[in-house]
């Protein structure tokens, strides 16, 4: 079929396909590519918690327990790089011990996160 365009007919149609792509790429659904992690710490080890969505730019909210976190200095910092979002706790304490989700719509990430103290060592 190709053989009988001409070349301004070709162009067009390869224009055609790009802006299709392009379509097909922005309206596909946010998922994550990669999950949270369960950890396990000993009071006053930092925690990590990172994942990855297929698109970059993303509006992700955290919650510990099923409650809204909001970055605090110290506590709770929020960032993220392309892809990766990641909440950071550097200084962990026994509280912190929680169920915490990453939310962007309706797809979530969800990890347990174990603080070990002196009095609940698993030993």
């Amino acid at each position: 079929m190709q053989e009988n365009l001409k070349p301004g007919e070709t162009l067009l149609l390869k224009t055609v396909f790009i802006v299709l792509a392009i379509y097909l790429y922005a309206e596909a659904p946010v998922t994550f590519s990669l999950p949270l992690l369960n950890q396990q710490v000993s009071e006053l080890e930092p925690i990590s918690m990172t994942c990855q969505l297929n698109k970059p730019g993303q509006k992700i909210s955290w919650y510990k327990d099923d409650v809204p976190i909001k970055p605090r200095k110290g506590k709770y910092e929020i960032s993220s790089e392309d892809k990766s979002y990641t909440l950071f706790i550097p200084k962990s304490i026994v509280e912190d011990t929680a169920i915490y989700k990453a939310k962007v719509g309706n797809q979530e990430s969800t990890c347990q996160i174990v603080v070990y103290g002196e009095q609940n060592m698993p030993y």
